[in-house]
């Protein structure tokens, strides 16, 4: 086994002074950023703290992770997490990643009635939960739509703003949200 000897005498690493750190370049390390004067040492710019968590209000985008189905003959009540659909022909259950501390879930119901229910958000201390209802015609475009690989939905605010897509882009339109 080859070893290095080195003589008992570890190599001797250059330091810098500190002029030399500040204000010049050497062109095989620094040739990439800007000189700078003694003056401008620190920061350039005042930080600002980002805000990442989740603007319920607005609507969240949110990726799918995983599609429940159910299809039912329409003639009886579907109901699962305090959403009722009657006369439900089918149910479908997006998964999608947690945001914050929460699982997302999004319930879109599809049925019969000539009364369709308005689509609600609401939050419980570990889950936020949007619910749709929609007409029985819809339920195979959903499915299809739920089971895509690059699908996502947005929740939030009253319910409103409830939405599936096969593109995120889609659901951060202004036009959308406002």
């Amino acid at each position: 086994m080859a070893s290095h000897n080195t003589g008992g005498r570890l190599p001797q690493i250059s330091r810098l002074r500190a002029d030399q750190a500040i204000g010049s370049t050497n062109a095989n390390t620094m040739g990439n950023y800007p000189q700078r004067t003694r003056q401008q040492k620190g920061l350039l710019q005042q930080f600002t703290p980002l805000d990442l968590s989740p603007s319920w209000e607005r609507g969240e985008v949110i990726k799918v992770r995983g599609v429940r189905v159910i299809a039912l003959s329409g003639h009886a009540t579907y109901s699962d997490r305090e959403y009722v659909v009657e006369q439900a022909v089918g149910c479908i259950e997006v998964i999608g990643n947690r945001v914050a501390t929460r699982a997302t879930v999004l319930l879109i119901g599809f049925t019969l009635a000539a009364e369709i229910p308005p689509a609600t958000f609401r939050m419980t201390e570990d889950e936020a939960i949007g619910t749709m209802t929609l007409p029985a015609s819809c339920l195979s475009a959903y499915i299809m739509t739920a089971n895509s690989p690059a699908a996502y939905f947005r929740m939030g605010g009253d319910g409103s703003l409830n939405a599936l897509a096969t593109d995120a882009s889609s659901l951060r339109t202004h036009s959308a949200i406002a």
